[in-house]
């Protein structure tokens, strides 16, 4: 059987549903006057609620298929839906059959929305240029939802085309006619306007993070350091300079200072960093890696990323022999 059609049907059809859910709110939004930042955050934060349940539902049902599932690239080389297709019918298939519970086919269709929805959440976190855009001019015919193949958004017709519209001033810096030596003046005309709103855009998501987050990411680095060093069979660590760079200026900005003039153990925040996880209880340890990881998963962080997935699935399973 051809798992990959309802693969394929269900995962076109959260992505179709997703698209008409997000420009109506744009709409709504528009009417009100409401600031693009603070609206799309509060598309993001929905679009990840959503995806948030849908893993949570995958998990309890196959945890062991949805991990084979996310190893597909690892298992075949190919384009993306000869892959699906490849991994549908192979791995997640047998893993699925481990459980004997539900529907094969319910839970394909449960893991497209998830990636549906994944998917949908990264492509516009990094297309927030673009769809402001969109939100100022009203070119709703110019929203995808998806990437463009094989360019930078910023070179697309379409964007070129918005911003002429947006800002008509800039037409008149770039003419046939404008020698060489001036093309410097330009770029740098345009420039700084689209670097300004990538930095407030990033500033909105650093400034975010609450001081509880930043030690859980904290402890995270910690324990994956710890354990490079102290166990010589676990996987060398690799980390970049420019991640490792990301990661202190995240987690440098908790306000508690009171470990540089108390003692250690009686800081409640040196308690929450050396701890992690094992300082909070029941629910609140979901809670916290679900915040945490949302805003992780938009600054691209794969290291982090990875490993509070690992911490969500002990959670998960410790849950479950507890019922």
């Amino acid at each position: 059987m051809d798992y990959s059609n309802t693969y394929n049907y269900f995962y076109s059809k959260t992505s179709n549903v997703c698209k008409e859910i997000v420009i109506k709110k744009f709409k709504e939004a528009k009417k009100k006057r409401r600031p693009f930042l603070t609206m799309a955050n509060a598309i993001l934060k929905e679009i990840h609620n959503y995806r948030n349940n849908m893993d949570k539902k995958l998990l309890d049902v196959a945890e062991k298929a949805v991990s084979e599932f996310g190893k597909r690239f690892e298992y075949y080389e190919g384009n993306r839906q000869d892959v699906i297709s490849w991994v549908l019918e192979e791995e997640v298939l047998n893993a699925f059959g481990q459980y004997g519970v539900g529907s094969y086919n319910s839970f394909i269709a449960d893991l497209a929305v998830f990636e549906a929805l994944k998917e949908a959440g990264r492509h516009f976190h990094n297309y927030y240029d673009y769809y402001q855009l969109i939100y100022g001019i009203d070119k709703y015919e110019y929203f995808y939802l998806k990437d463009f193949e094989g360019i930078d958004f910023r070179s697309s017709s379409e964007y070129k085309e918005m911003r002429l519209l947006k800002y008509p001033e800039e037409k008149e810096l770039v003419q046939p006619e404008v020698q060489l030596a001036s093309l410097d003046n330009v770029e740098k005309s345009v420039k700084p306007e689209v670097k300004s709103q990538d930095e407030s855009n990033y500033r909105a998501i650093l400034d975010s993070f609450s001081d509880d987050e930043r030690y859980l990411i904290a402890n995270c680095l910690y324990e994956l350091i710890q354990n490079d060093v102290i166990n010589e069979t676990v996987q060398e660590l690799k980390i970049s300079a420019a991640v490792f760079m990301k990661l202190l200026k995240i987690v440098g900005a908790f306000s508690d200072i009171s470990v540089f003039y108390k003692e250690a153990k009686r800081c409640t925040s040196y308690n929450k960093l050396s701890k992690g996880l094992g300082y909070y209880r029941g629910e609140g340890k979901l809670n916290i890696i679900d915040s945490t990881l949302e805003k992780i998963e938009i600054l691209d962080i794969k290291i982090i990323e990875e490993e509070l997935k690992r911490l969500k699935l002990r959670v998960l399973s410790e849950q479950r022999i507890r019922k």
